[in-house]
């Protein structure tokens, strides 16, 4: 039922995670080492949702599967390049953030660069930092013009390190 889906249930995140001794003013360098998908994926036109709301306004769900890195995308093979959609930290402050847009700590930047191999640096607003990361993809472009990438279950494999602001 994509004509009916709950904008507020979309892009759940795992977190958030505790970086000792990570302060407000510090660097939270977060490395990604490897992201594992799952074996299926799915890809959505969501309508009134993208950049070609307009020009595609009928819902349309695709289920793909995953394998030997190639995504089979009914006809189509693509490579699979796993990404990380959301990650960010806490804001400072009281403050509930929609992940929609992404803000000063991250959120849903949906940048398809941000994948195994990839160094991500994000300001420390509270305490511990609060790390969050999910909205995986095996594979996407630049955004998501239709509403998704090939959304999908991972695991991700992370460090983090943190650069202190104190001199």
């Amino acid at each position: 039922d994509l004509g009916g889906l709950d904008f507020a249930r979309v892009n759940p995140v795992t977190g958030p995670i505790w970086v000792d001794g990570a302060q407000p003013g510090d660097t939270l360098v977060v490395d990604i080492d490897d992201i594992a998908v799952a074996d299926w994926g799915w890809t959505a036109n969501i309508p009134g949702f993208g950049l070609l709301a307009s020009d595609f306004p009928e819902p349309y769900l695709r289920l793909s599967t995953v394998s030997d890195g190639t995504i089979s995308f009914g006809e189509l093979s693509l490579p699979a390049v796993p990404m990380i959609g959301t990650i960010g930290l806490a804001p400072a402050g009281s403050e509930v953030l929609a992940m929609v847009p992404p803000h000063r700590q991250g959120g849903n930047m949906d940048i398809r660069h941000v994948t195994g191999g990839c160094r991500l640096r994000l300001p420390v607003a509270v305490p511990g930092a609060l790390l969050s990361l999910g909205d995986t993809h095996a594979a996407m472009g630049d955004g998501e013009v239709c509403g998704t990438g090939v959304e999908i279950g991972s695991t991700v494999r992370l460090r983090v390190s943190v650069e202190s602001a104190a001199v």
